[in-house]
Formats: C-alpha cells, structure tokens, sequence
C-alpha cells in the first residue's frame, strides 16, 4: 500500500512528463501484486488482464511524451483544436502571427562589444543631463568608461592593407563602424552635421 501511495504522490508531484509515466508505471506493480493476492475467484486472470490493458494504454501515453519531447508542443495545437475555440477568425489570426514573428528578435549587442560600450556611454551621458554627445567626446568616455574589449578608434596607421595596395572596407574595419547598425537599428539618433 505504502508503494502504490508513493508512486500516487511521484506522479501527481511531478514536474516534467517522463518523471510522471515513470512514476505512474511504479504505481502499476503494488496495484498488479495486490489484485493477485487478495482478488475473487479469477484474481491471476484480472491481475494479468489489468497488466495487459494498462501495458498496451501506457505505451501510446510513452509515444506522444517522447513525441512532445522531441518535437514540442506547437501551433498544431491550435489547428487541432480550432473548432473547440469561441473565435475561429481570431485563432488563425494567432497562428498567422505566429508564423511571422517566428525568427524577428530585437538587436541586442553583446556584452563587453564596442556596440555595447557605446550604448552604455550614451546611456550615462543622458542620464547626467547632457543632451547629445559629439563624436570624440563619445569616443573618449566609451574607451575610458574600459566596457569594450576592442578599441573604437584604431590608431593612425594601425591598420592591414589588402593585396597589392588596395584595400577592403573590412580591412580598416574599426569599433566606431557599429554605430551605423546602432543608427539602423534605432537605438541610436543622429542629428546634424556634424553627428550629435
């Protein structure tokens, strides 16, 4: 009795779907060895057949947990069950949404980037009252400010030349070339010329 209670408990407590048909199996046997020694007439026969139905019952709940598990739980659902819903029109419009939003994340830029020190020192500068901030000055505190693993500005002269003389934009690529996608992306203002 004290088994099939414990696994009553595992499989009600339970937080994820493989602990509880786990837990829900462990229950069977107390159940099987109580119906096989205090059952009727037929006690074997009913603890067999009761075996048998929950075996053949537990490996379709084993199937779709595995197929939850591995292919998840998504907008299938809401195909599935779109007639039991008030709203049609407004189901398919959740799934359309869905559908469109499914790659669009926001531009963060990574910690410890120049994208990211430059944000922060703008961040602070607006904070202390200062409305716009020119483009040395936003150099020098982002590269005081030490929030940056790479320099924003590279020294004059520093810099690697393409084959033969002619050079890439990517060669004499430097920190300050993130502030176009900053201004692309939003997070950034340009104002005037020269840029505030």
């Amino acid at each position: 009795m004290l088994a099939m209670y414990n696994g009553q408990i595992g499989s009600f407590s339970s937080r994820d779907l493989l602990l509880f048909f786990i837990m829900w199996e462990l229950e069977l046997i107390p159940v099987y060895l109580l119906l096989s020694m205090w059952g009727g007439k037929k006690r074997l026969y009913s603890a067999t057949k009761f075996i048998l139905y929950t075996a053949v019952g537990s490996i379709f709940l084993l199937m779709r947990i595995l197929g939850v598990g591995l292919y998840g739980v998504g907008k299938w659902i809401l195909k599935l069950m779109k007639d039991f819903f008030v709203d049609v029109a407004e189901n398919e419009e959740i799934i359309q949404k869905g559908e469109k939003n499914k790659g669009s994340k926001p531009y963060m830029p990574q910690k410890n980037s120049v994208a990211y020190a430059l944000l922060i020192t703008l961040y602070r500068g607006t904070t202390d009252g200062t409305e716009f901030m020119r483009k040395q000055e936003l150099i020098d505190a982002a590269e005081a400010s030490g929030l940056s693993r790479s320099p924003i500005m590279p020294e004059i002269g520093k810099g690697k030349a393409g084959q033969f003389g002619v050079s890439s934009g990517r060669d004499w690529y430097s920190g300050w070339s993130c502030m176009k996608k900053l201004i692309d992306k939003g997070l950034v203002v340009k104002s005037s010329c020269p840029a505030k």
